[in-house]
């Protein structure tokens, strides 16, 4: 593509051999830099079972972006969405919620609460209700583990 770099691709398409870091790249596209660290407490997060190392691996290293995506996924519906809809008995509804809480959860390396939207998600397609609802409270206590490091 005319005009378009190897580093520009990488940066924009994520696809990277593992370990490739494009810096300059990534602070282009994705967000401008910063002088002070980020505010984000690294230990928490660890302590709420997410792998910090592979979440930032997946933004290309990008802390501003990686902070960027922790409130978005704090701002996210899908957990509320899903709570709901098993209070209601909503099988499709807390259906389509797991899945989605699978997937913000996964996409941030939150191994506990994707690991629970996975088996919630499981029994939803399954029509096991009682199942679904009876990982909520473990559920709720890796939620609320997860927003209390993210801040």
């Amino acid at each position: 593509m005319p005009g378009v770099s190897d580093v520009d691709f990488v940066a924009v398409s994520g696809m990277a051999p593992p370990g490739y870091v494009p810096r300059e790249a990534s602070r282009y596209f994705f967000c401008p830099s910063r002088d002070k660290e980020l505010e984000m407490n690294r230990d928490a997060l660890i302590a709420a079972g997410m792998d910090v190392d592979d979440a930032l691996s997946r933004v290309l290293g990008n802390e501003m972006l990686f902070d960027r995506l922790l409130g978005l996924y704090a701002a996210d519906g899908s957990y509320a969405g899903l709570k709901d809809a098993l209070e209601r008995g909503d099988l499709e509804a807390a259906e389509a919620s797991a899945h989605a809480l699978k997937g913000v959860s996964a996409n941030l390396s939150l191994v506990p609460v994707r690991d629970l939207a996975m088996k919630i998600l499981a029994d939803t397609r399954a029509g096991d209700l009682d199942g679904a609802r009876s990982l909520m409270p473990a559920l709720d206590e890796a939620q609320q583990a997860a927003l209390r490091a993210i801040g």
